[in-house]
């Protein structure tokens, strides 16, 4: 049976942090980063196919054909999974390179934390979901026309803000701000980068920082994230850089709830109530029309509209017990829990807490290889199906989530 259970941020907290004792955070990747069981880029060798699947539960043929399926679009890219904090296969030909909309994500992961400083007296005044976006964003944004200033604080990362879409030209924070209104709020939900590049705004307006120093100072920094490049409001929604190996550390803070050991001891960066909310698809979605272009890169025709996989944070969840029957997971293949950030080009990070496993994809920007990927809507459903059937042992080794 599925079902959800509402506890304190107190307890959760006190939760995690037992949880929390005596597992493995890979220190910075200057200082011996994740620990591995393979070589990079180099087929395993009999003995480390032996290790993988003893220490991990996992098939090493099954993640090298992976691999294979991969390169035959195109050899530029990475594949890096993670299991029980084991790199267990790593093919790396990106380098720092970018993911894209997945930076929508780590958007979604600083709102959080703005919520959280909110909550406990550290801004200015106070910031929350429910609050008018106007009031941290140019005072002509709202002058313009009065009925932007009924759009939300949730309505930006859920995309349902009724303002006009706008995919292109990301960079560009003047257009997002002279979008008109074409819907009323929370009636039509429409993929769209200036939403979230309006979120980026509100941080830096809310909490005085930009959002690279402050993504910096409260979560990229202390994860040991030493990679991240070209981040700032302007780029909110699809202009962060990095390498794999960093991709996945957001993934695994947020298998975790939000905890990190640096080495001194298990801190609580992100509450873990607030963290939680990145990967719970908001009800209010329900009575949301989707709009036209939705047909999300990621999904294939079959799959649902996409605001049945969008969260509260830009992250984007396989099923949600709040969806109306019969709509299954979007990957069959994949278990109920799994959710992940997603950007242009398949660029992926894939967090299956059941599994206690991380899978991440990137895409370098050489050539055309990013519209041929993205071409293909069947790539993250097959390459996912290809690493689950490497999966031996399905039951995690570890209590990491819920």
């Amino acid at each position: 049976m599925r079902h959800c259970v509402l506890i304190s941020s107190a307890v959760l907290v006190l939760a995690v942090r037992t949880t929390m004792a005596g597992t493995y955070f890979p220190p910075p990747e200057s200082k011996g980063g994740w620990r591995t069981l393979v070589t990079k880029n180099t087929a395993p060798t009999a003995d480390q196919k032996a290790t993988v699947l003893s220490t991990t539960g996992l098939d090493t043929d099954r993640l090298v054909e992976a691999w294979q399926y991969i390169e035959s679009l195109g050899r530029q890219q990475s594949l890096l999974v993670i299991r029980h904090g084991w790199i267990v296969g790593e093919w790396d030909y990106v380098g720092i390179g970018p993911v894209n909309s997945s930076t929508k994500s780590l958007t979604g992961l600083a709102l959080a934390k703005l919520f959280e400083l909110s909550d406990a007296g550290r801004l200015p005044r106070k910031i929350g979901y429910d609050d008018l976006a106007y009031h941290d964003l140019p005072a002509t944004w709202g002058d313009s026309d009065p009925r932007k200033k009924l759009t939300k604080v949730r309505d930006l990362p859920t995309m349902c803000s009724g303002l006009q879409a706008m995919d292109r030209g990301i960079r560009d924070l003047n257009a997002a701000l002279a979008l008109p209104v074409v819907h009323p709020p929370e009636t039509v939900d429409q993929y769209s980068s200036a939403s979230v590049m309006l979120e980026g705004m509100v941080i830096e307006n809310a909490s005085g920082q930009s959002l690279q120093d402050f993504f910096r100072q409260y979560i990229s920094e202390p994860i040991g994230t030493e990679s991240v490049r070209r981040w700032d409001a302007y780029g909110a929604a699809g202009y962060a850089f990095m390498h794999t190996r960093d991709l996945a550390r957001f993934g695994y803070l947020k298998l975790h709830h939000g905890a990190w050991d640096d080495g001194s001891g298990v801190q609580q960066l992100v509450r873990p109530d607030l963290i939680a909310k990145c990967t719970q698809w908001p009800p209010f979605l329900l009575n949301v029309t989707d709009g036209p272009g939705n047909n999300a890169q990621w999904l294939t025709p079959n799959d649902p509209p996409s605001h049945f996989c969008h969260t509260w944070h830009g992250w984007w969840v396989n099923w949600s017990p709040h969806w109306p029957a019969p709509l299954g997971p979007v990957w069959p293949s994949v278990p109920e829990d799994a959710f992940w950030m997603s950007g242009y080009g398949k660029d992926i990070c894939v967090v299956i807490p059941t599994l206690d496993m991380i899978i991440a994809h990137q895409t370098a920007r050489t050539g055309n290889l990013e519209q041929v990927l993205s071409a293909c809507p069947e790539f993250c459903s097959t390459l996912l199906t290809k690493v689950m059937a490497a999966v031996v042992e399905k039951t995690s080794a570890s209590n990491n989530y819920r």
